[in-house]
């Protein structure tokens, strides 16, 4: 979204899928209402295995690598969408969110590279730059999201003068993944819509 502040006749319209404004820890594993210190609490665990490898190490091995493969397995037979699951295989969703977290229980390497990168996510945010940004905003957020909760995509639509928010009630943080209709329906809505707005400038 920066850039659209930066270069603002390079975009037409955007479209935000399961985003956020910045500074993630504020409302990390917080879908709904921001608790007292839970942000300052995840940006110091972070930030403490950082400078403990050798702990964030066990921690990988013992703690997360179990726990991460037993919440998938739960996780894709709670959001996977039969649609989806027909076309792509039953184990679609579990192979996206492989790739997608690549491999972080699998070495150190990666997890350090994951944890810095949400580090970078929390220390950089556009969110006192969201009303100087008019172009037509479609915003999809999944309620159950607890990596990037719903609640930063309510923020965003609050800010910015031409946005819409479709928050989806039956998806997570992968909701055109989840619920493909209804994510896909609200994005070629948009897109038509935008199209046919060009068509009358015309």
């Amino acid at each position: 979204m920066e850039f659209v502040v930066c270069f603002p006749h390079k975009i037409n319209s955007m479209i935000l899928l399961n985003g956020s404004h910045g500074t993630v820890f504020s409302t990390a594993f917080q879908p709904v209402l921001r608790m007292p210190f839970i942000g300052d609490l995840v940006a110091e665990f972070v930030s403490f295995m950082l400078n403990h490898p050798y702990l964030m190490d066990h921690v990988r091995y013992y703690v997360l690598q179990p726990s991460i493969k037993s919440y998938l397995q739960i996780y894709v037979k709670i959001f996977g969408s039969p649609l989806l699951q027909d076309m792509l295989g039953k184990n679609y969703l579990f192979e996206f969110f492989q790739q997608y977290l690549d491999g972080i229980c699998d070495d150190s390497v990666s997890l350090h590279h994951y944890f810095r990168a949400f580090q970078e996510l929390h220390s950089h945010s556009v969110y006192h730059l969201l009303d100087k940004i008019h172009h037509p905003t479609l915003i999809i957020s999944g309620l159950w999201d607890v990596l990037l909760p719903c609640l930063s995509s309510f923020e965003m639509a609050r800010k910015l003068p031409n946005a819409k928010h479709c928050c989806d009630v039956y998806s997570s943080h992968a909701t055109i993944l989840e619920n493909p209709e209804s994510c896909v329906y609200e994005i070629v809505s948009f897109i038509k819509n935008m199209q046919s707005r060009k068509n009358k400038m015309a």
